[in-house]
């Protein structure tokens, strides 16, 4: 008995040991690849074909190469800038990737390299077969981000932003498709400006030339090169923002183009630009005759070429300016004194009805209240006499005191009266 519980006891020991090792081993497996300063992906740069570039809220991106160059599928296959790719690719065949800081499911959700939460995911192929398959998520740090290879559950950091996978069409559009080269120019057509470049020799070494512009229909004593370069600089440098919807655009063009120019190369190839104002957005639509894209341009780009004369690239040319206008001379307003009765009016609040007329007695001259105590006493006087009359005795009694008043009133009057003087 006690043989077998040591033997079913051994066997357990070494069930242990063995699933130790193999836990031991699977980590291993896992964490394999991600030792400090190894490479995070494994491929070379020129194999790469597509990559496809997903982002939040099902947003895709797919750069694909072709004969020409790198395209965009999904963005009216509008060419993507070959250096800003080519960049990108030597950048990821080139990270290398730091230790570990997670393995586990939770940790991938926080820093965002989970399958169903993620910053991007990002896939690279070459022709049918994938070469780089991994997720990217939050910062780790200056210029790097935290990482995760869709086959793997170590979570690492590499040295790519999450700008640099940019999941827009416009941040990957090459902007420079409307350039020209100003040495390849032959010819310029402007409105009224016909521009031909033409080889001039030097006055004092004849065997050194100088080539010079041309306008026609003046002389190369009238023109302006200042204002002739100028204006080519600002017919070669025409950047495009985005790439637009042809069926949109085009409806604008259908009607007369704000601006429109031809340039001949020195292989006498020539190319048209034809711009449309769209008011709405406030900027113009491009279309050249070398392209079936339409392309978004700012105004602050083609407005100055929709001004563009002749007259401009001569000599002596200057802006016209509106007339000045002479200053005017704004005389001091007049203060209106307000009449007497508008400032009673602003003063006085409102009263009620039966106020109003104390109200008016209140603000009348001393004058008038003086008036009034008189029409007062003579209406007091007014009330005595009708007391009198309704009472016989004591209209007996005020005469007689009326009497008396009237004898004391005429002696003082006789004791005031000046002695007359002797007659002489």
């Amino acid at each position: 008995m006690i043989r077998a519980i040591i033997f079913a006891a051994a066997a357990l020991l070494l069930l242990q040991i063995g699933l130790t090792v193999a836990v031991h081993q699977q980590e291993a497996s896992n964490l394999e690849s991600t030792s400090p300063d190894s490479a995070f992906l494994s491929f070379a740069p020129d194999s790469i074909t597509s990559v496809v570039i997903k982002g939040a809220e099902q947003k895709e991106l797919v750069l694909q190469k072709n004969d020409k160059g790198w395209i965009m599928p999904n963005a009216f296959s509008a060419p993507a800038s070959q250096h800003q790719v080519e960049n990108l690719l030597q950048k990821l065949a080139d990270a290398r990737q730091g230790l570990a800081v997670a393995t586990s499911k939770g940790a991938a959700k926080r820093f965002k390299t989970a399958e169903d939460n993620f910053e991007r995911h990002v896939i690279l192929k070459k022709g049918d077969a994938v070469a780089g398959d991994f997720y990217l998520g939050t910062s780790a740090g200056m210029r790097n981000s935290h990482a995760r290879k869709t086959d793997q559950k170590a979570v690492v950091s590499i040295p790519v932003g999450s700008h640099e996978v940019d999941v827009d069409a416009d941040s990957w559009l090459d902007r420079t498709l409307a350039d020209l080269d100003k040495d390849e120019l032959k010819s310029v057509v402007l409105d009224d400006i016909f521009l031909t470049r033409k080889a001039k020799k030097d006055e004092d070494k004849e065997e050194d030339k100088k080539e010079i512009w041309v306008l026609e229909g003046a002389s190369t004593e009238d023109i302006n090169q200042d204002a002739v370069d100028s204006l080519l600089n600002k017919i070669t440098a025409i950047s495009v923002q985005s790439v637009l919807d042809p069926v949109k655009s085009a409806e604008l063009l259908k009607k007369e183009p704000a601006i429109q120019f031809t340039v001949t190369r020195q292989d006498d190839s020539t190319v048209s630009y034809a711009f449309a104002k769209n008011d709405e957005d406030d900027y113009f639509v491009l279309k050249m005759s070398d392209n079936d894209l339409y392309f978004k341009v700012g105004k602050w780009l083609v407005e100055d070429l929709t001004q563009a004369k002749q007259k401009k690239l001569l000599n002596g040319y200057e802006e016209e300016k509106e007339p000045a206008t002479p200053p005017v001379v704004q005389e001091a307003p007049q203060v209106e004194m307000p009449e007497q009765e508008a400032v009673e009016q602003a003063v006085l609040p409102e009263l009620p009805p039966e106020d109003e007329e104390e109200a008016e007695e209140a603000t009348l001259p001393v004058v008038q209240e003086e008036v009034e105590v008189n029409e007062s006493s003579e209406a007091v006087q007014n009330t005595e006499d009708t007391t009198v009359q309704e009472s016989p005795e004591a209209l007996d009694s005020d005469d007689s005191a009326a009497q008396r008043s009237s004898s004391v009133m005429n002696d003082a009057v006789e004791q005031e009266e000046p002695e007359e003087a002797p007659a002489e």
